[in-house]
């Protein structure tokens, strides 16, 4: 077989947003196997004797893996393209032992990727012209039950991604198949896989019909682009290629209506790509998809509550500064999405209240020591409204008390618990219906200090009504 270069497919759609193409890479991971398959020898003999490939078939594939010139291997795909591309698939559909899987998968790989369109449309023809579907072999390879291999379903993703892109469209069935497999390998500790499920990925929902069926009701599937998103040491490419999905998906107005939502925790995740990244690309494909989250939900309401979240996350400065230094002058694409959110932003900061502030924060679960926590004014002033939506704040800041790991975030959460109970001390019942008060005696015993600290302090404003000394004496061990 050929040593045809390794690249990671990026979805040609990236030109249209203005984004610059990406540079392939090669990661470690399974793609890097590909070379040791090539040097596997396969006795094709075997396979015509056990009748799954005829003599005629036999000698084409051999003559065409055994060759080592480029140009010559050109010439067979010319003149016998079609036959060769059905018989290699065929050999997919029936054949069950991993090393020769591996290896064919690799063969049909390496065609694709080294003339591109032409010679993934003699795989398109050939299963056409005999009534099949170009797809089915290699979605059936990830599909297997009982195929435990990662490289070949690596491989298969690859190629589904090329015919993807070439124009073939899955049936519903075999699209949600497909879309449950990426979402789970997009998670995978893989960099090689990550990165081919997220370019099948993205060659999917390039077409609208797509966005929809992958969204569905299955919370998993944007759950699976935000933890990519997160894992910063993954690399910058996962976390592009992350974003690009969801500035997909962002184009349908439902979609960015459910993904702008406070709860599904995706503009948190993205304003932070944002802010913590130096590679030009990510920073374009945040803006553009923060832009769609703020302007295409049908309802006034959700864009506002949008971009309320990204005010709570600090964006306005930084959108602010790019129109300011006119910072891509040079692509009026980024240009109009950052001024687009400078505007939006500065409108939504100019009416939010404090309180407004306050609760963005709290249900995105990102707190910190802003001034709003430690306010007198903003507790006495604000304290009823905690009760309201049936203790909406107090269930989500129990809900960070039982499960965030961030010792600092835990830190703000007890201490604004204990605000509450002080300042409206017929509370206490609800915090206990909340379990709020037994998590928060169990980070008393916390190795954070601060977190001790506020533990501390949050217990005993629950047991105590000395309001005044207890303050007293809070603000003399700070």
């Amino acid at each position: 077989m050929s040593n045809a270069p390794y690249s990671v497919s990026i979805n040609p759609t990236a030109a249209g947003l203005g984004l610059p193409e990406p540079t392939p890479q090669r990661p470690a991971g399974v793609g890097s196997n590909a070379d040791t398959v090539r040097q596997q020898t396969i006795d094709w003999t075997a396979y015509r004797d056990a009748s799954h490939v005829t003599t005629e078939e036999l000698k084409l594939v051999t003559q065409y893996d055994q060759m080592t010139n480029q140009p010559a291997r050109d010439n067979v795909l010319a003149q016998r393209g079609e036959p060769l591309a059905g018989t290699l698939m065929q050999l997919l559909l029936n054949l069950s032992h991993v090393p020769t899987l591996q290896y064919l998968v690799t063969m049909v790989a390496d065609i694709m990727e080294y003339a591109g369109k032409q010679h993934v449309e003699v795989f398109r023809r050939s299963a056409k012209d005999s009534g099949k579907q170009p797809w089915a072999p290699f979605l059936a390879l990830i599909e297997r039950d009982g195929l435990q291999d990662v490289y070949v379903k690596y491989q298969a993703c690859r190629i589904l991604t090329w015919l993807t892109e070439a124009g073939e469209v899955l049936p519903e069935r075999e699209f949600r198949a497909l879309a449950v497999w990426l979402r789970d390998a997009i998670r995978s500790t893989d960099l090689d896989l990550r990165l081919a499920a997220l370019s099948a990925l993205q060659a999917l929902l390039a077409r609208v019909s797509a966005r929809t069926l992958f969204y569905g009701n299955d919370y998993r599937s944007v759950e699976s682009l935000k933890l990519a998103l997160r894992d910063t040491e993954a690399g910058f490419q996962v976390q592009y290629q992350a974003v690009f999905c969801l500035w997909l998906l962002s184009f349908e107005s439902a979609l960015a209506t459910r993904i702008g939502n406070i709860d599904e925790g995706a503009v948190t995740e993205i304003c932070s790509a944002l802010k913590n990244t130096n590679k030009e690309k990510v920073v374009r494909v945040c803006l553009a998809a923060l832009r769609n989250l703020t302007d295409k939900p049908a309802e006034a309401q959700a864009k506002h509550k949008a971009a309320e979240q990204m005010v709570v996350q600090k964006l306005l400065p930084v959108v602010e500064n790019i129109v300011s230094a006119n910072r891509y002058a040079d692509d009026p694409e980024a240009m109009a999405d950052a001024e687009f959110l400078f505007e939006k932003l500065t409108d939504c900061f100019e009416h939010m209240s404090t309180f407004d502030e306050y609760r963005n924060e709290v249900m995105a679960g990102t707190l910190n020591w802003s001034p709003v926590h430690r306010s007198e004014r903003f507790w006495r002033d604000c304290v009823l409204r905690f009760n309201e939506n049936n203790h909406e704040l107090l269930r989500r800041l129990a809900h960070i008390l039982h499960h965030s790991e961030d010792s600092a975030v835990l830190a703000v959460a007890a201490h604004d618990v204990g605000q509450y109970v002080r300042f409206y001390p017929r509370g206490k019942s609800n915090i206990e219906k909340l379990d709020a008060k037994s998590k928060i005696m169990e980070l008393m015993m916390a190795d954070d200090q601060e977190l001790k600290f506020e533990a501390l302090i949050a217990v005993q404003k629950m047991m105590t009504s000395n309001w005044e000394f207890l303050g007293e004496k809070a603000a003399g061990a700070r």
